[in-house]
């Protein structure tokens, strides 16, 4: 009995850690929304409606980048999650307690790695997607 109890809370307490971060992207991800935007709807007279351009590939890596930060987030935190476990199971033993905190290094270089690379893309896609922050060459506009 006692056995099921806690491999019960075990599994409500990884839930409940891979539940929580979502909720902190509730108010900007929506599930409903394609990954891929819309565009090349259909041919009129000969020619594309809705023709897809520069816009609408800034759109699709907007996507793209988003959909694997809401992936990583929950992941590490069912990782964290995990190796705490691990710690507290560990009753002295000093493998399984080693064992833990290396998961929690990588996890938390990892998470770090990913929202450092989120970081330097989504500054990189603004720039590209904002024509007035185009730098100047030689006076060219």
């Amino acid at each position: 009995m006692r056995r099921y109890v806690i491999s019960s809370f075990g599994i409500l307490m990884l839930l409940v850690v891979g539940f929580f971060p979502l909720l902190g992207f509730a108010g900007s991800w929506v599930p409903s929304n394609p990954l891929v935007p819309a565009c090349n709807t259909g041919i009129r007279n000969g020619t594309l409606e809705n023709p897809c351009g520069w816009e609408q590939l800034i759109v699709l890596a907007d996507n793209i980048l988003k959909f694997f930060l809401y992936i990583s987030v929950p992941i590490a935190a069912i990782a964290f999650a995990y190796a705490g476990w691990l710690y507290l199971s560990a009753r002295g033993d000093h493998s399984q307690i080693s064992k833990a905190h290396e998961i929690f290094l990588n996890v938390a270089i990892g998470l770090v790695f990913v929202l450092t690379a989120w970081l330097i893309v989504d500054l990189i896609l603004k720039g590209l997607a904002n024509p007035s922050s185009y730098i100047s060459v030689l006076g060219q506009p």
